[in-house]
């Protein structure tokens, strides 16, 4: 599943059911005393397309939102990084030939152009390289920290997607992990090396997690409406 869920025990519930919602994402509901976390697991399995078709739904409403005020902060005059704790002032000159160089501390200069298009590009570009600088060495210090060995940090652009891991221990991090509060970058790291030991969200996945990062439920409460942090023309 592409989707981390919640568990909240329910006093009036009588059977166990799903809930999608912006503010409180995936949640499952549970009769009180109710400890079969096998069968929920399964039961989230099997209604996969259903929360799925939802939290896209979610997204698009997001993602919509987005776009109608993308226009007030673009083309961008700043890359506030808030994982780094740096603000990029960025500056723009029309040329034949286009690139994107450092000017100044924390200053980048974009040439070329000045389309829409090519400011996006050279943005991502730049962005995918301080995503490989910075995310790549910080994801293995944590997998060696925590004793769980990864064998390769991908940086990828996704629309919603802020990490992964595969079967073959390899950790996926979207470059937009940039953008949000270090503590939650962290959690998201060390969610995606939890999964090196428990490739599944099971009781033992959560417990393991706790044990690596003990407030990750406060961050990923954050990471619900990571999109804030996030600008709107990217």
């Amino acid at each position: 599943m592409n989707f981390n869920y919640q568990i909240r025990t329910s006093n009036r519930a009588k059977r166990i059911s799903l809930h999608v919602s912006p503010e409180k994402g995936v949640e499952v509901v549970v009769p009180q005393g109710f400890s079969d976390h096998q069968r929920l697991h399964a039961f989230v399995q099997q209604r996969q397309d259903w929360v799925e078709k939802h939290l896209r739904k979610i997204q698009t409403q997001q993602a919509s939102k987005q776009q109608q005020s993308a226009h007030h902060d673009f083309p961008p005059q700043q890359l506030q990084l808030n994982a780094l704790q740096q603000n990029w002032v960025l500056a723009y000159q029309s040329a034949s030939r286009a690139s994107c160089q450092q000017i100044a501390p924390h200053q980048l200069l974009i040439k070329g152009s000045l389309s829409e298009t090519h400011i996006q590009t050279s943005c991502k570009e730049w962005l995918r390289a301080q995503a490989k600088i910075h995310l790549i060495p910080w994801t293995m210090a944590c997998s060696q920290a925590a004793n769980l060995p990864c064998q390769r940090v991908f940086i990828k652009f996704q629309k919603s997607c802020w990490g992964s891991c595969s079967s073959k221990a390899n950790i996926n991090l979207n470059a937009k992990l940039l953008f949000f509060p270090p503590p939650v970058v962290q959690y998201v790291i060390v969610h995606e090396i939890a999964h090196l030991k428990h490739p599944n969200h099971s009781p033992a996945f959560w417990c393991l997690l706790e044990q690596l990062h003990g407030d990750y439920r406060q961050h990923r409460e954050v990471l619900k409406r990571a999109w804030e942090y996030v600008p709107g023309w990217l």
